[in-house]
């Protein structure tokens, strides 16, 4: 038997009106009264038919995007900002704002969304990935409530999510580097296993080196960590290698700028000697000398794809789940351009 408003006004000791109110986000009901009969609404898994009416029937025309906004993460990670001009730009072509909702954790998202959703400010969220478990998407589905996820979410079902396809982006990058005549490839990028994009991308560099008859040396994939400060010094350490790679994938152009200067600095020529090639065009890979090759990850795209999902579901709620990985791109600079093996 489902639970009812009345149910929850005679837990709480108060009238039905009184839950009524609560659902609204009355202002004359005391903050301790809403907070109690929530608490109540949660314990017993019940949610109002009216917060689905309102989806249907109300629009706030705003947008919720919740993101890991730490200064740790916010301000070295440069996707976020061309992530959210890729959503804002299709939230107001379609006369939508957007707001920010910070959060550290899918713990910490999931203690707020009560709050998010009985307010009824937002129409719908997007929300990245490493903010999300099954039990928020099983929440959010049970009241119908729109949103998508940036991001392939890691052991999840009935989600809409976007992402760049990370396994296709390290396989094409260490491709690029065998058909220029590398063969001794390393691959630079943090070790953390939650670090999912890196994991992908190392499978895929891992792939294209055992279908070309290649092992992968374990030697050239040398843990680092996020407390890791000198990249340029891991690179000296595999340059002094009794057998050492002769080209390296960076995770980052941050990572791509002091590997070049350490290979320069021990003598190297690039591209002709040492090969390097990192994923995105962020603005730093174009001040490279040389000029950096990377595998280009359009994360505009995934912002404007991910909101255009999004408003998709808001207006029709009855939009299938769906899975869309994009496509990386490959743009070859002077960072690995010395003749190919096949010319």
């Amino acid at each position: 038997m489902s639970i009812t408003i009345r149910d929850i006004a005679k837990a709480a000791g108060v009238s039905p009106s009184t839950v009524s109110k609560v659902i609204n986000d009355h202002p004359k009901i005391p903050a301790g009264t809403k907070e109690r009969i929530r608490l109540l609404m949660k314990e017993l898994n019940y949610y109002p038919n009216q917060i689905a009416k309102n989806f249907a029937q109300q629009s706030s025309y705003t947008l919720g995007v919740v993101l890991p906004l730490q200064k740790a993460y916010a301000f070295t990670n440069p996707y976020i900002y061309e992530i959210l001009g890729g959503i804002e730009q299709v939230a107001s072509d379609n006369s939508y704002l957007v707001t920010l909702i910070k959060a550290s954790s899918a713990h910490d998202f999931k203690k707020s969304l009560d709050q998010l959703i009985f307010q009824k400010r937002l129409d719908g969220l997007i929300i990245n990935t490493s903010l999300i478990n099954q039990s928020i998407i099983n929440k959010l589905n049970a009241l119908s409530y729109p949103f998508t996820v940036i991001g392939q979410p890691e052991d999840c079902i009935d989600v809409s999510w976007i992402d760049i396809d990370n396994l296709s982006s390290g396989e094409i990058a260490a491709k690029h580097l065998l058909e220029k005549g590398y063969k001794k490839i390393a691959f630079l990028g943090y070790s953390d296993p939650q670090d999912t994009i890196t994991v992908r991308r190392f499978k895929g560099y891992s792939k294209a080196l055992i279908d070309n008859n290649l092992s992968v040396n374990n030697d050239y994939t040398p843990l680092i960590t996020h407390e890791s400060k000198d990249i340029y010094a891991v690179t000296q350490n595999l340059l002094r290698l009794p057998s050492p790679p002769d080209s390296i994938i960076c995770s980052s152009s941050h990572f791509a700028f002091s590997v070049i200067k350490a290979a320069k600095d021990m003598g190297l020529s690039i591209p002709h000697d040492f090969g390097v090639i990192s994923f995105d065009r962020y603005p730093l890979s174009l001040y490279t000398d040389p000029v950096l090759s990377v595998v280009d990850l359009d994360v505009f795209e995934i912002g404007s794809h991910t909101a255009t999902t999004l408003l998709n579901k808001i207006k029709n709620p009855a939009t299938p789940t769906q899975y869309t990985l994009l496509t990386p791109t490959l743009i070859l600079n002077e960072s690995t351009s010395r003749q190919s093996i096949h010319s």
